[in-house]
């Protein structure tokens, strides 16, 4: 595995990373996560074409390796997304 090879897997898992942890939040709050997936598939796609041309094994097959560790990474953050809690109402103060 080269260098730029194992800069490719580890951009699209932290872009999963990142990514997956705002479609976990705005899927708690109930809205549409259709931006932060079209954002990591953009990058996903483009790390995994450039995968696919700097493969230097016979096989040719190391691109599974980044498309892998994208999808790991978008559900290891969507997993690791802990929503925010609601706020306890308190009563108003009284004058």
């Amino acid at each position: 595995m080269t260098v730029p090879f194992l800069l490719c897997v580890l951009m699209v898992a932290a872009s999963g990373l990142h990514f997956g942890g705002r479609a976990a939040a705005l899927r708690h709050a109930r809205r549409l996560p259709a931006v932060p997936v079209l954002a990591h598939v953009a990058v996903s796609v483009g790390a995994v074409w450039l995968g696919a041309l700097l493969d230097p094994s016979p096989a040719r097959l190391l691109w599974l390796v980044a498309a892998a560790a994208s999808v790991a990474g978008f559900v290891s953050g969507a997993q690791r997304a802990r929503p925010v809690p609601e706020p306890d109402p308190t009563p108003a103060p009284t004058a």
